[in-house]
């Protein structure tokens, strides 16, 4: 979307609360801004992934034999994890669904599209 420059409003794409310009939850919100200020950019949904797969793998860590190395067991048994992307739950294979919703870019903001009901 930086890229694009103004020629970017109005273009609908999927993404997290984590790419919105104002996002609803805290996590996301906090990570914005700690990414903006360390980056200068706004952050993209790579990042956001990048960040909950690390925690995930951080989380499911185990020692053994003096080896430290994730676990995908444990990481399946401490899913839920609410992370910057939203909430992450495994299966027992191990695969995730994140919640993507649609939004734009407006006036140089990305928005959540709002759906008349």
């Amino acid at each position: 979307m930086k890229a694009l420059g103004e020629a970017g409003d109005g273009v609908i794409f999927d993404g997290t609360d984590a790419e919105l310009t104002q996002p609803k939850t805290e996590k996301a919100r906090s990570f914005r801004t700690i990414y903006k200020n360390r980056f200068h950019q706004d952050p993209f949904m790579v990042a956001g992934f990048a960040y909950d797969s690390l925690t995930l793998i951080t989380k499911s860590a185990i020692t053994k034999n003096g080896v430290t190395t994730p676990s995908k067991r444990r990481a399946i048994s401490i899913s839920p994890l609410d992370g910057i992307m939203g909430k992450i739950c495994l299966n027992n294979e191990g695969e995730s669904n994140i919640s993507l919703k649609l939004m734009t870019k407006k006036d140089g903001k990305i928005i959540p599209i709002e759906f008349i009901r």
